[in-house]
Formats: C-alpha cells, sequence, structure tokens
C-alpha cells in the first residue's frame, strides 16, 4: 500500500507539472471496443473463414465446439459468436472447466441446494440458470470427468440439468459453446472422454489454427498492439530486422503471448517510434542468430563457416514453424527411423501435440505412414512408413 499511495502522489505531482504529458495524453484516449466478428483481429485467409464462419452459426442455436492451442483467441471467438447471435442482449457467462476441482464445477454449472453438501448453508444457483437465455462458455471441456460429462450431455440432448441435492430437473434455455486446446479423438481412444458426447459437441466446429501458421497475422497483430489506442499521426513502427525475427519465432504462446510482448515492449520503451530488435528482449539468442546476416568473411577458417552455416541452416528449418518444413522433417524421421510414436515426435520436433496430431493425418491421408495399434491402449500405438 505504501508503494501504491507513493505512485499515485508521484503521478498526479507529474500531472500537475506537465512532465509526462504524451504519455497521459494517450492513456486518456478512450478504449474503442469492438463488437462481434470485429473482435477477431488479423489480415489472413484462415481468420477471414473464421469470420464468415461466426456470422453463419451464430444465428444457429446449435452448440458450437472451438479448437485449437492455448494462447489464439478461442474466448474471444466464443465472445463474437454471443455478440453477432439473437442472444447478445443476454448475459454471456465463461468457466475454465480445467481450473475448478470436479466436485465443485458441478455446483458452479448446474447450482446446489441447501444441505446438499456439508457447508452448503443456502440454495446456490448455477451458471446455466444465471445464463438464462444467455451463452455459456466453457473452456478446457476436455478436462472435465466422465461423471461431469454424462452430466453436459444429458444438458445437449435433453436440454435438462439437475443441481446438485435435487430431484427436479430444470430447463437450460442457454446456448453452449465449448472449447479445448486438447485431441478428443485421442482422449476418447484412451477412454478419458465419452464418444458421444463428443459427437454432439462437434456439430459445428471451429478450429483456429496456431499463430506460426499465420504468418501475415504477425505483423499485423505486432504493430496493432503496439498502437493500440494511441493517437493515430503517431503510430509505431517494427523494423524490417525486428519483423523478420517474428516471423521467425514459433510463439508457443500464440497471440497471447504476443500480445504480452507487444505490451512489455511498449511500456519499456514508451517514448519510441521505432522499434529494433534490440528492443525485443524475448527473442532468445537462437532466434537472433538465425536473423542476423552472414558472418564477415575470413574471420575463422572456411572449413569452420561452412559447418556453421549448415548447422544455422537446419536450426532454421527446425524452428520456422512452417507447416511444409514439419511435413518434410516428419517424413525424414520415418525413413530414418521408420516406426515413431505421436509422444517421441512431440519430444523430437518439440512441435505441440495438437500440431503432430494434424500433421500425422495428413500423412496418413497421403498414404505415407500408417497407424498400427497392437492393443486398446493408446500408449501401445505408433506410426509407420508405408514400404
Amino acid at each position: 500500500p505504501r508503494q501504491i499511495r507513493f505512485l499515485i502522489d508521484n503521478a498526479n505531482a507529474l500531472l500537475l507539472t506537465g512532465g509526462v504529458e504524451e504519455d497521459i495524453t494517450q492513456q486518456k484516449t478512450p478504449a474503442v471496443q469492438d463488437n462481434g466478428v470485429n473482435r477477431i483481429k488479423g489480415n489472413s485467409l484462415a481468420l477471414k473463414t473464421i469470420r464468415e464462419d461466426i456470422k453463419k452459426f451464430a444465428v444457429l442455436d446449435i452448440p458450437i465446439l472451438i479448437l485449437g492451442e492455448t494462447g489464439v483467441g478461442k474466448d474471444i471467438i466464443a465472445n463474437a459468436i454471443h455478440e453477432e447471435s439473437n442472444r447478445k442482449s443476454e448475459p454471456f457467462i465463461a468457466i475454465n472447466c480445467s481450473s475448478i476441482a470436479d466436485s465443485l464445477l458441478q455446483s458452479e454449472l448446474f447450482g446446489h441446494e441447501a444441505g446438499a453438501y456439508t457447508g452448503a448453508t443456502k440454495a446456490h444457483k448455477g451458471i446455466f440458470q444465471e445464463a438464462g437465455n444467455g451463452t455459456v462458455f466453457l473452456d478446457e471441456i476436455g478436462d472435465v470427468s466422465s461423471n461431469l460429462q454424462a452430466a453436459l450431455l444429458r444438458v445437449l440432448e435433453s436440454g435438462e440439468y439437475r443441481p446438485v441435492g435435487s430431484a427436479k430437473a430444470r430447463q437450460a434455455h442457454c446456448r453452449i459453446i465449448a472449447a479445448t486446446n486438447a485431441m478428443l479423438e485421442s482422449r476418447v481412444d484412451a477412454g478419458t472422454f465419452r464418444l458421444d458426447l463428443l459427437y454432439r459437441l462437434k456439430r459445428l466446429v471451429i478450429q483456429v489454427p496456431p499463430l506460426r501458421e499465420r504468418p501475415v497475422d504477425i505483423t499485423y497483430l505486432a504493430e496493432y498492439f503496439l498502437n493500440l489506442n494511441k493517437d493515430p499521426t503517431n503510430n509505431s513502427v517494427l523494423s524490417s530486422e525486428l519483423e523478420k525475427a517474428f516471423l521467425n519465432y514459433s510463439w508457443p504462446g500464440n497471440v497471447r503471448e504476443l500480445k504480452n510482448e507487444m505490451e512489455k515492449i511498449r511500456l519499456l520503451h514508451s517514448g519510441k517510434s521505432f522499434y529494433t530488435l534490440d528492443d525485443a528482449i524475448f527473442l532468445n539468442a537462437k532466434s537472433k542468430t538465425n536473423i542476423i546476416s552472414e558472418e564477415p568473411p575470413n574471420l575463422e577458417p572456411k572449413i569452420n563457416t561452412e559447418k556453421k552455416t549448415t548447422a544455422s541452416r537446419e536450426e532454421i528449418f527446425q524452428n520456422s514453424g512452417s507447416y511444409f518444413r514439419r511435413l518434410e522433417i516428419l517424413k525424414k524421421l520415418f525413413q530414418e527411423h521408420k516406426n515413431l510414436s505421436r509422444k517421441e515426435l512431440c519430444q523430437i520436433t518439440g512441435v505441440p501435440d495438437l500440431t503432430i496430431g494434424r500433421d500425422l493425418k495428413v500423412l496418413q491421408n497421403e498414404n505415407y505412414i500408417t497407424k498400427i495399434e497392437p492393443t486398446k491402449s493408446p500408449r501401445t500405438h505408433y506410426f509407420s512408413l508405408r514400404m
């Protein structure tokens, strides 16, 4: 509290003296709140398709499943669907299913009656009741328990739910939007996710590709977050070297990571209008090395230079995140080892499980590999090169 008071007093003093006039002007600029599909920022063809799907799906009262890696903006898409629908004047309630214990999650969703369990001194309204005719967004739906999956299946099939401790079913009038970063088909194979619930959820699907597969959006979003709520006549720009570094970075945290890093750059260098590679402290030495031009000649023997150039090229291919490069790497691995499991491929390439799963399906459709299932246990499954 003392530190907060110190900051407030000094900020007020600077306001009176005009010491931070430029930054305060930017702070006073009201934030423009985008609604509906305008929330989806980017110029890639994938996002254009997603915006079109949102408009088509929003008018339908059917559950929607949003698939994508962590940080791609699944919650923003869910908000956009709600705001484009006829329910936009009703509540939008989001809940992360993986952050709440199963016993509490059931009470949060369906509510409970007084005396339903120890400590339940009064009745509690659940999210399905509080949402009314609005929208309920169930994030990380793949992490819910089997008991809760059965209860959600009943809601999707009959529109009814039962509060904890109650013998009377109630009608759910809200729309359900679910999202996950998990491969639900794999969890069905593992016996941790119900196949009938998957069928109910996958009636309408929006697949959000990771940021590394949308290079057009990387530069656009970087400049968008960098200049958010700033005077359009005083926009900041990125150097070409920094843009290349951004395009070569894999962005494992996707849009969320990009937004956080741009906010950090903006706060640390608020007075700049031109940002260079030195301002992006989050980029590690490897990322910078991939962008820096060739070393000056004659500094080392020719043989050593050639070896370093070859290694650098392999690192670029390994870490570029490009779709066709990933497939090339996977094909070379299968040519070398013949048989590989999904876990081994994830560990070797460093690519997330969700992306590797999609790439393996592509190679299966090309008849390049085949899936071997010695037993029903997914741990024994692997992929083999077709001879």
